[in-house]
């Protein structure tokens, strides 16, 4: 007989584990924040990515998949694994409560928890710079580069970076940097966290393919 265990709200079973912390037995329907549908959902454990990921000692990984096949969630999950506390970002909590008794906890003796809450993570969606101009998707471009430098709005006060730098990270902030500066934000963001956090940055892009497929539609590619 197959031996089925559920513990700590962790449903344990040969090759599958299920985690309802929240006891609800409540799908996700619609749910591709981590954090949030671990406090309220159902959530049928991929956390092994996490290993495979950190694992392969690749620079960069590109995930390709049909629509809906959890792309989102997964990077989620990662953000959720990896970034190390965040004091501007209210969203940011204490990731062992969440993985704790999941796959990764356990895999390799436990060997991928050195990696948990331990780099500063830029996040990303692109899925907004679907506009039908080139002019539209750079200001859209503008406001999500000034909404992921907001979440890191700690570095505008760190001692680490010069007068300079940080007056550059208040105007993209501000959503008012030069085209020059646009254009070197994600970069810039990067070393600013290394700066501060003394450690290399991870940088998770989602729906990086939306502008493109919207230029190519809308005649402006």
């Amino acid at each position: 007989m197959t031996e089925r265990i559920y513990e700590n709200g962790i449903y344990r079973a040969p090759g599958a584990r299920l985690s309802d912390l929240a006891a609800e037995k409540r799908l996700p329907i619609g749910n591709d924040n981590f954090r949030a549908l671990m406090h309220e959902s159902v959530f049928v454990d991929k956390s092994l990515l996490v290993g495979d990921v950190l694992g392969r000692g690749t620079a960069v990984s590109l995930y390709c998949r049909p629509r809906r096949f959890g792309k989102s969630l997964n990077l989620s999950m990662l953000q959720a694994f990896l970034e190390i506390e965040n004091p501007s970002d209210p969203a940011w909590e204490n990731p062992e409560p969440l993985f704790r008794g999941l796959g990764i906890w356990e895999v390799d003796g436990g060997r991928w928890r050195a990696h948990m809450a331990a780099y500063p993570v830029v996040r990303l969606s692109l899925n907004n710079a679907k506009d039908v101009s080139w002019t539209m998707v750079v200001q859209t471009l503008r406001q999500t580069m000034a909404a992921e430098y907001a979440r890191h709005g700690y570095l505008a006060e760190s001692p680490a970076l010069s007068p300079d730098e940080r007056a550059r990270f208040r105007r993209i902030a501000g959503a008012d940097p030069t085209n020059g500066e646009l254009k070197g934000s994600l970069l810039l963001l990067t070393q600013l966290l290394q700066r501060h956090h003394g450690t290399a940055a991870v940088v998770l892009i989602d729906e990086y393919d939306a502008p493109v497929m919207a230029a190519a539609t809308n005649g402006y590619y």
